[in-house]
C-alpha cells in the first residue's frame, strides 16, 4: 500500500510535466507567427531608415561639395556616387540645379542657389515586397545651399 501511494503522485506529476509541455508547444506555435513578423518588420523599417539617412548624407555632402567657389555638377555627382555606392545602393537618380534650372553649377556666382535631390525607388530598399508602399513609390532628399565666396 504504501508504494503505491507514493508511486501515484509520481505519474501525475510526470503526466503533468508532459501536459504542460504539450501547452507550452501549442502557445509558441499560436504566437511564433506574430512574433517573427514583428522582427521581420523592425528589420524593415531598419533597413528603411538606414536607406533615409544615406539619401541625407549624400545630398548633402553632394551640396556642400557644390557650393564651394570653382566645384562643378561632376564633382557633386560623385561625392553622391561615393556616398550611395559604400552603402550598397543601386538605382538612384541624382538632380542638381542650379536657382532652378538644370546647368553646370561651376559658372554659379556668390549666393547662387545650389540644389541637390538623391533619389531611390521603394523596390530598391526593401528585402520584399511592400504592403503599404506601391511599387512605384520614390524616397528622396533634397538639400539647398547657397554657393559661398
Amino acid at each position: 500500500m504504501v508504494l503505491i501511494g507514493w508511486s501515484l503522485p509520481r505519474n501525475t506529476a510526470k503526466v503533468s510535466r508532459i501536459r504542460r509541455r504539450a501547452a507550452a508547444a501549442v502557445e509558441l506555435a499560436l504566437l511564433l507567427p506574430f512574433l517573427m513578423s514583428l522582427v521581420y518588420g523592425m528589420a524593415e523599417f531598419g533597413r528603411g531608415l538606414i536607406v533615409k539617412e544615406n539619401l541625407s548624407n549624400a545630398a548633402e555632402h553632394a551640396c556642400r561639395t557644390g557650393a564651394l567657389p570653382g566645384k562643378s555638377t561632376a564633382q557633386a555627382q560623385a561625392e553622391v556616387d561615393i556616398i550611395m555606392e559604400d552603402a550598397g545602393l543601386t538605382g538612384y537618380s541624382t538632380v542638381i540645379l542650379l536657382n532652378g534650372n538644370n546647368v553646370d553649377i561651376q559658372n554659379a556666382g556668390h549666393n547662387d542657389q545650389i540644389s541637390v535631390q538623391v533619389s531611390v525607388p521603394v523596390s530598391q530598399i526593401y528585402w520584399t515586397t511592400t504592403f503599404f508602399l506601391s511599387a512605384t513609390a520614390i524616397e528622396s532628399e533634397t538639400v539647398v545651399m547657397l554657393r559661398q565666396g
